[in-house]
């Protein structure tokens, strides 16, 4: 009996130690061996991600019009005070907005600062991403491709969240979808080496689960949605899948949870004021990776 409790130790250390060296590698500094090659990559994948940024900003505005029961008066992008349309010189990710000092061409209403936020946080993560699967093998681009996705539709995610303090079904699903394929292409290699260790990966992903998406369940439920909206405890659940490292999971808890504490501190002294969670899990998500290396490199953990 004491020897099979110590092997299934042995397995679990292995599997822990192999959802660990995953991170490890992903964010491990790539060797360039070509800067040119590199930096024409970087900048293409940052232009991408600035133009990907303005979509994504685009497709919440006529997603939030369809929850509301309204219809589009154009398909194509119209300044929303004077309903002028905008030319293709005026669409230009990040470089148009701050050409027009964010204000509309024809009658200078101000545009908003939530499109060029966008564009510049998805330039940022995706250019971050190319950076990170540069001269990596096929399965860590391959989960870098599904990460940039990811990503984007957590952005959409905090856009919503932040401007109207609701998150739509529709989004949800495709954030949990994707984050179950993050999994997915994470673990499926694991059982190529070894059976064992890979029914660990997927043990340490569920451990995560009751971690991010559990407790904020419990208090969904227990503040009858006073306290956590509906929403968030799905949002936990998609990172937890992301994420599929017990540690890093409670690191994105904290995060988010500390983070959210200050900002309501701070800025949200008024009582009553809703406080939207899914911008600081997106904090939490993104800081939990660099503080789990540092970390490590501290010897901490």
């Amino acid at each position: 009996m004491g020897f099979c409790v110590m092997i299934e130790n042995m397995e679990f250390e292995r599997g822990l130690l192999m959802a660990e060296v995953f991170w490890h590698e992903l964010l491990a500094v790539p060797a360039i061996f070509d800067w040119i090659n590199f930096l024409i990559g970087l900048l293409f994948f940052v232009f991408l991600g600035a133009g990907l940024g303005s979509f994504v900003c685009c497709q919440v505005r006529r997603l939030r019009l369809a929850e509301e029961g309204k219809t589009e008066k154009s398909k194509r992008s119209v300044c929303l005070n004077c309903g002028y349309q905008l030319k293709w010189y005026d669409n230009i990710p990040i470089v148009s907005w701050l050409l027009l000092r964010g204000k509309c061409r024809k009658c200078q209403a101000k545009i908003g600062v939530m499109e060029i936020l966008a564009e510049i946080l998805a330039a940022i993560l995706c250019g971050l991403i190319y950076w990170l699967c540069y001269g990596k093998s096929v399965w860590m681009i391959g989960f870098g491709a599904v990460m940039a996705v990811f990503l984007l539709i957590l952005l959409g995610l905090v856009l919503y969240d932040a401007k109207w303090k609701v998150v739509p079904d529709k989004m949800l699903l495709l954030l949990v979808v994707t984050g179950f394929l993050l999994s997915v292409v994470r673990v499926a290699p694991v059982f190529g080496k070894s059976f064992e260790l890979g029914i660990w990966q997927i043990l340490l992903t569920m451990t995560c689960v009751p971690i991010l998406s559990g407790i904020y369940y419990l208090i969904y439920k227990v503040s009858k949605e006073k306290m956590v909206g509906e929403g968030d405890w799905i949002v936990g659940l998609a990172l937890a899948l992301a994420l599929g490292q017990p540690i890093l999971a409670m690191l994105t808890l904290f995060l988010a949870n500390f983070s959210g504490t200050i900002v309501a501190l701070v800025f949200l002294r008024k009582k009553g004021r809703e406080i939207p969670m899914v911008p600081f899990f997106a904090i939490g998500f993104l800081l939990s990776l660099p503080l789990f290396e540092l970390l490590n490199l501290l010897k901490i953990v």
